[in-house]
């Protein structure tokens, strides 16, 4: 991004995937199975940030973990969007409303 002001899909940046031994555009583990998001999946050449908003990572749990049981519309995701000033990106990190996150939150305390 900083060099080229574009998103590039996880192969052209040479991302390896948790579990997988090369670039691409997936891994898995024992846990997870990963994924580039749609638009960095369908595409091998960078897209021009300004343009940019989607999800660039996600993740689905194969096994149940805490409360999150295994289903295909529990996904952890990393989105990445364009910032106002133009020249960079925003990451946002989210968990799909049936699971929470995995490391302790305290929040089932008393409850």
């Amino acid at each position: 991004m900083s060099e080229a002001n574009k998103v590039g899909s996880w192969k052209l940046i040479g991302y390896v995937a948790p579990g997988s031994t090369s670039a691409s555009t997936a891994g898995q583990t024992t846990n997870f199975d990963y994924t580039a998001g749609e638009t960095l999946a369908l595409t091998a050449a960078a897209v021009d940030i300004a343009e940019f908003n989607a999800i660039t990572w996600q993740a689905k749990n194969r096994v149940a973990l805490n409360d999150c049981a295994v289903a295909n519309d529990n996904v952890w995701t990393v989105t990445t969007a364009a910032a106002t000033n133009g020249n960079s990106v925003t990451y946002t990190a989210a968990v799909a409303a049936n699971c929470s996150q995995l490391t302790p939150s305290f929040d089932k305390i008393g409850k």
